[in-house]
């Protein structure tokens, strides 16, 4: 059996007894610069989100959404979102306590920290630089209430998501982890460094 082929077989079978495995990239980007602009083809309003945005999301993307949104307000999240011609475009979280996986606390974050996930841009909003304009409004936020740094998860199969990130500077390092039932997730081999890219410590990468 080939090695990705037993890969899928063991996440299968582990899966089955309640063990979850995570293959991640985890980034940051130094807000310590001036964040650059990258300006979207179409006229964008970048914000944050109210209730109004909240439902018209969740409407379309379904019930799991809205669980994932109450959890992500419950832990102290703010939503963003990227509205054209009065359209939700795409949208986006942050939050300044924890990097979240999956409704999971992996990491707390330092006061000067902050952690973007959960984004999204509609398909009929694509190719047309809404994740760059809405990413760079967000982080220019981030940095102007004190954040030095911003972190994400991203997984590495979401090649799409790790090449927008990297064209804004975000360095990269991989990091795996482990839930096993009842228990919080852990990180399996090298232990991935919070705030690394402002303390300019080796782990991080481009």
């Amino acid at each position: 059996m080939k090695e990705s082929g037993l890969k899928r077989f063991l996440s299968r079978t582990a899966g089955f007894f309640g063990v979850r495995y995570f293959d991640l990239y985890y980034g940051e980007k130094d807000l310590r610069p001036e964040v650059e602009v990258v300006a979207s083809p179409i006229d964008l309003d970048v914000r944050r989100a109210d209730e109004k945005d909240l439902e018209y999301i969740i409407g379309r993307l379904g019930p799991e959404t809205e669980k994932n949104f109450d959890f992500a307000r419950s832990i102290g999240s703010v939503p963003y979102v990227a509205v054209h011609d009065k359209k939700i475009a795409g949208y986006s979280w942050a939050n300044r306590e924890v990097v979240d996986l999956v409704g999971m606390c992996v990491a707390r974050l330092p006061e000067e920290g902050s952690y973007n996930y959960n984004s999204l841009v509609f398909e009929e909003f694509r190719g047309k630089k809404v994740f760059q304009s809405l990413m760079g409004a967000v982080y220019r936020e981030m940095r102007a209430a004190g954040c030095s740094f911003t972190a994400n998860l991203v997984a590495k199969g979401n090649k799409a998501s790790v090449a927008a990130r990297k064209r804004f500077g975000v360095k990269f390092q991989g990091v795996r982890f482990i839930k096993l039932p009842f228990a919080d997730p852990v990180p399996i081999g090298r232990r991935f460094v919070v705030g690394a890219v402002v303390a300019d410590q080796p782990t991080i990468r481009p």
